[in-house]
């Protein structure tokens, strides 16, 4: 699924938060996806091992309105 932001909260109280995310994989041990790098708008893989991860927040994409 992809997400317009993807925000990850760390046991440690470190957040990161990414942009354009579509998740690859989420097992009970990673959570694995890739998004578009705000440095240089090029799409890029992350993997956070949930061993260290609080909470996540997906933000999804907004839904398209009809056209009328």
């Amino acid at each position: 699924m992809e997400y317009l932001i993807l925000c990850i909260f760390l046991v440690s109280g470190k957040t990161f938060t990414f942009r354009d995310a579509a998740i690859l994989s989420d097992n009970e041990f990673a959570l694995t996806f890739d998004y578009a790098a705000m440095s240089d708008g090029l799409t890029k893989t992350a993997t956070f091992y949930k061993a260290q991860v609080a909470g996540v927040s997906k933000t999804p994409y907004p839904a398209e309105e009809e056209a009328s």
